[in-house]
Order: structure tokens, then sequence, then C-alpha cells
């Protein structure tokens, strides 16, 4: 399986991770009956809760970018040093950003950000070498 591959899979699994803290934290904040409801009424989320929840957004919005991106690389015979390079940054990156999202770390976030989106530029830049 190409790097690539392998570390959209791992992006994958992050988010599931996150998906799973986020759940659990708007569990513990709503109760348990809310939460298995219909959550018609459920007001929104505030605190580390809400931080969970941006930090599973941004986490959809980046694998958007991610994705088609490694796919479109290895589908194209295009997988070369730098989209294993940038897939492999872009993994790492992000890891970082959710650790220092979730426990609050705001400057060390915002760089591994950008990490994160040199490391989808450069799979994009496979593309076009």
């Amino acid at each position: 399986m190409p790097i690539e591959i392998q570390m959209l899979v791992c992006a994958v699994a992050l988010l599931v991770v996150i998906i799973l803290i986020q759940a659990t934290a708007g569990v513990f904040q709503m109760g348990p009956m809310k939460a298995l409801g219909n959550r018609d009424d459920v007001p929104p989320l505030t605190g580390w809760a809400a931080r969970t929840q941006r930090c599973e957004d941004n986490q959809i919005v980046s694998l958007v970018l991610f994705a088609p991106l490694v796919l479109a690389t290895v589908l194209l015979k295009q997988a070369d040093q730098w989209s294993a390079l940038g897939s492999t940054v872009y993994l790492y990156a992000r890891v970082a950003y959710a650790v220092c999202y979730l426990i609050g770390i705001p400057f060390l976030r915002t760089l591994s950000w950008a990490v994160g989106m040199a490391g989808i530029a450069l799979v994009g830049y496979s593309l076009y070498v």
C-alpha cells in the first residue's frame, strides 16, 4: 500500500478518535438522556465540549482537501517523494493540531494547522511535477 494511502487511512482513524472524544464530551455536558434522545431541544455545546466539536469540524474540512489529492496522486501514478513527505507531514501535523486544540494551546495549534496545510500543498505539488 502506498505511504500516501496509509497516511490517509491514519487520518481517517484520527477523525474517528476525535469523533469519539467529541461524542463523549457532548454526553458529559448534556447528560445521557438528552444525548440518547432526538436532540430536538439540546442547547449549544460550550467550553471544552464546543472545542471538541470545532476540532472535529476542522479535521473534516482538512480531509476534504487532503483525500482527493492523495487519491488523484496515487491513481494517476504521480506519487513521489514529495507526496510521501507531504502526506506524512500532514498526518503528524494533524495529530499535533488535535492535541493542541483539545488541550488548549493556541499558538502551537495554529502552527500545526499551517504545517498540515503545507503537507497538503506538497501532495498537490506531486500532481504537477
